[in-house]
């Protein structure tokens, strides 16, 4: 069985913490199977500071970086094609692109829209393809007040796949694009009485640089 790709002992000391492990079955048909194995990492510090006023449909925490290895049954090797084959790594990165979105869309985020692509050279010499997305997080109608619309806070989202020896590994992440003021003040929406207002550092540069890390360096440690 594969393996989610392992982040370095030193993640955790910069204030993460593991929240999920998953294996699911992203395509079943007669004769081919993908399986995915993730890891999901959140921001403590983030997390603890804006989950009163999260929506309580969301699966996905305001800051957080995943890990995710892909399996193929048959594998790749069964059938003898090279996962880093130009035309079949093509169609890999067009799938991964269309999912990243879809996934987050069912763990509650909203107005995903894809707004760059670029490339990036990992740790191990191999080139991970990676997309961003702007996505925004509803926030608790009971802790914002919003009516007649629901307040959000926008948020980046970063999701790279990459060719392994075997299939494909993915790593990514999310972190907010805006303070809850900022949101509150561009939606003229205001905190219910009796919530607290929270407060967290936003740096989006030293943020995406994380997940840049993250993404380098997944499934290279130890």
């Amino acid at each position: 069985m594969s393996q989610a790709p392992a982040l370095s002992e030193s993640f955790g000391d910069d204030g993460w913490r593991q929240v999920r492990t998953q294996t699911k079955e992203e395509l079943t048909l007669p004769a081919f199977t993908v399986r995915s194995h993730s890891r999901l990492y959140e921001h403590i510090e983030t997390a603890e500071a804006l989950r009163a006023v999260s929506g309580a449909d969301l699966d996905m925490p305001p800051r957080a970086v995943f890990t995710t290895a892909l399996e193929f049954d048959p594998s790749f090797a069964d059938i003898g094609v090279a996962p880093d084959a130009g035309p079949v790594f093509a169609v890999a990165r067009r799938q991964a692109r269309n999912q990243f979105a879809r996934s987050v869309r069912e763990d509650g985020l909203v107005s995903v829209e894809r707004t760059d692509a670029r490339w990036l050279d990992r740790d191990d010499d191999s080139r991970a393809r990676a997309f961003r997305y702007d996505v925004a997080f509803p926030l608790s109608p009971e802790a914002v007040d919003g009516d007649p619309l629901r307040p959000t806070l926008r948020g980046v989202l970063w999701a790279a796949i990459w060719p392994t020896d075997r299939a494909y590994a993915m790593a990514g992440g999310i972190y907010p694009a805006e303070s809850l003021d900022e949101a509150l003040a561009r939606q003229d929406a205001t905190l219910a009485a009796d919530a607290d207002r929270p407060t967290v550092e936003i740096d989006c540069a030293a943020h995406r640089q994380v997940l840049a890390r993250a993404i380098q360096s997944a499934g290279t440690v130890g």
